[in-house]
C-alpha cells in the first residue's frame, strides 16, 4: 500500500508539473517572461484544485463497485440468512 500511495503522489506531481509548464509556455509565447510566470501561477492553483478533485472521482468510481456488491450482500443475508443458517432452513431458500 505503502509503494502504491507514492507511486499515486509521484503521479500527481508529475501532472503538476506538466500542467505548470504547459502553462508557463503558453504565457511565455503570448506576454514574454511576465505572463509566463503569471501563467505558471494560474497552472499551479489548477493543478492544485484540480488534480485531489479527480483523484476522489476516480476513488469514488472505484470504490462504488466494491459498496454496490458489500450492500447487495448485507441484503441478502438479511433476507436470506447466513449461508450456513440456510442449510439447515430449507425454507428460506
Amino acid at each position: 500500500m505503502k509503494k502504491f500511495m507514492i507511486r499515486v503522489l509521484l503521479g500527481y506531481a508529475l501532472l503538476a508539473f506538466l500542467m505548470v509548464v504547459s502553462f508557463f509556455i503558453i504565457g511565455y509565447r503570448t506576454a514574454g517572461m511576465q505572463g509566463g510566470w503569471n501563467a505558471a501561477g494560474t497552472g499551479l492553483l489548477f493543478s492544485v484544485l484540480g488534480l485531489p478533485l479527480a483523484g476522489f472521482l476516480i476513488a469514488l468510481k472505484f470504490w462504488g463497485g466494491y459498496a454496490s456488491r458489500w450492500g447487495e450482500y448485507n441484503y441478502k443475508k438479511e433476507l436470506e440468512g447466513e449461508p450456513k443458517d440456510r442449510e439447515h432452513n430449507p425454507e428460506k431458500w
